[in-house]
Order: structure tokens, then C-alpha cells, then sequence
């Protein structure tokens, strides 16, 4: 029994190390969104200098 209990101790992760991959998550979700946005408003950039040009044209 005191073997099972010891195998289940070294499985489980601290809740501080949890908490920490939760943020560090968290983290990468938000940068991938502002990522996304800034590589959407750049296309968005690029297609309103091309009609710029077409109807300078």
C-alpha cells in the first residue's frame, strides 16, 4: 500500500506548477491571437494599397 501511495505522489504535480502551465498557456493563446490580428491587418493593409493603385489607374 505504501508503494501505491508513493507512485501516486511522484505522478501528481504541484498545484503552484499546475497554476504556472495554466498561465504559461494562457500566454501562447493570447499571443497567437495578437499574432493573428496583426498578420490580418497587414493583408487588410496590403488589399487597400492595391485598390489604391487600381483606382489611381
Amino acid at each position: 500500500v505504501s508503494q501505491d501511495k508513493k507512485s501516486n505522489d511522484a505522478i501528481r504535480k504541484p498545484v503552484l506548477s499546475v497554476d504556472k502551465e495554466n498561465e504559461i498557456e494562457k500566454r501562447h493563446r493570447e499571443l497567437a491571437k495578437q499574432k493573428e490580428a496583426r498578420e490580418k491587418q497587414a493583408k487588410e493593409e496590403v488589399c487597400w494599397k492595391k485598390m489604391k493603385i487600381l483606382l489611381q489607374s
